[in-house]
């Protein structure tokens, strides 16, 4: 009796703890729907239209506002490129790849982040991070946990420049 009753209280914490999980989660699409029905602000509108050139600017800014070397940059698209930094502090330090997109307002999917884990195992990198100034499906979040692969999307892209103080950078290009 007692081992029922502890099993049916395990029950209700569990489904509790569920219900709470799916209550706080963000849903990618959610995010999405929110900027294009219009109650974006005047960044996020400038970070889509950024080509690039640009965005390759700012997240050089970023990477060096955060400590990180960059070793190499090539673009692989008109509107992608990517570029090797290495963080030189011990035990957390290694080589990152930085995949980023100026997407607009495309979304970024899952074969893409799949490409990235391939391309992230051959230069031996320790972490990807993907940076797009669009937005990322469901599948691309789910993919993405299968990797040490980062996403950032035009929100937290402008969160980070917020947090790193460089929303100038944006500002300065409307």
């Amino acid at each position: 009796m007692t081992l029922l009753v502890l099993v049916a209280i395990a029950s209700l914490i569990g489904l509790a703890v569920i219900a709470l999980a799916r209550r706080g989660a963000v849903s990618v699409s959610t995010e999405r729907d929110r900027v294009m029905a219009g109650r974006q602000d005047e960044i996020s509108t400038r970070l889509g239209r950024l080509d690039a050139e640009r965005l390759e600017g700012i997240v050089r800014r970023v990477l060096d506002k955060i400590g990180l070397d960059p070793l190499s940059s090539e673009q692989v698209s008109d509107d992608a490129f990517d570029i090797l930094a290495r963080d030189e502090r011990p035990l957390v330090g290694g080589v990152y790849l930085f995949h980023c997109i100026a997407s607009g307002e495309e979304t970024v999917d899952g074969p893409q982040v799949v490409g990235l884990g391939d391309t992230l195992r051959a230069v031996q990198a320790n972490k990807a991070v993907l940076v797009s100034t669009g937005f990322f499906t469901d599948e691309a979040v789910r993919v993405a946990a299968d990797y040490p692969i980062e996403l950032i999307g035009r929100e937290r892209l402008r969160e980070l420049l917020f947090e790193q103080q460089l929303l100038i950078l944006v500002e300065l290009d409307g």
